[in-house]
C-alpha cells in the first residue's frame, strides 16, 4: 500500500511538472520608446530610452478614477522600496498638468507621474 502511494505521489507530481513545463507564457506587450511630460512645476520629458536595461513598472492612472485613489498607496510603496531597483512611473491619461498635480498633492503622491498617456496606454493594451 505504501509503494502504491508512492507511486501515485509521483505520476501526480511528473503530470503537474510536465503540465508547467509545456503551458506557453503569456506574450509581453511591448511599449518601444515613449516620451511624456512629466507633471512637475517646470517642463520636463520623460523618456523610457533614458532607463534601457532598467527594470520598468508603468502605473497607468486617471485623475477621475475611483480604482486610482486605491493604487496610490501601493505605488508609493513600491516606488519607496524598489525605485532604486526599477523605474517606477504613474502614467496619467489626463491632458494637462495641473489636474495630475492637484490629485497627486490632495494624496500625498510623491511618485513621478506622467500626463498625456492615453497613446501610451492604448498601444499596451
Amino acid at each position: 500500500m505504501k509503494s502504491m502511494k508512492k507511486l501515485l505521489w509521483t505520476v501526480a507530481l511528473a503530470v503537474f511538472a510536465g503540465a508547467c513545463m509545456f503551458k506557453p507564457l503569456p506574450e509581453v506587450p511591448v511599449l518601444g520608446d515613449v516620451e511624456l511630460p512629466v507633471a512637475a512645476e517646470e517642463e520636463v520629458i520623460w523618456k523610457s530610452a533614458d532607463y534601457k536595461g532598467k527594470p520598468m513598472i508603468m502605473v497607468f492612472m486617471g485623475s477621475w478614477c475611483p480604482y486610482r485613489k486605491k493604487s496610490m498607496p501601493a505605488v508609493q510603496a513600491a516606488a519607496e522600496a524598489y525605485g532604486d531597483k526599477a523605474e517606477i512611473v504613474a502614467v496619467f491619461v489626463d491632458q494637462d498638468a495641473k489636474t495630475v498635480q492637484e490629485v497627486a498633492k490632495e494624496h500625498e503622491f510623491t511618485v513621478k507621474s506622467l500626463y498625456a498617456g492615453g497613446a501610451a496606454a492604448q498601444a499596451l493594451g
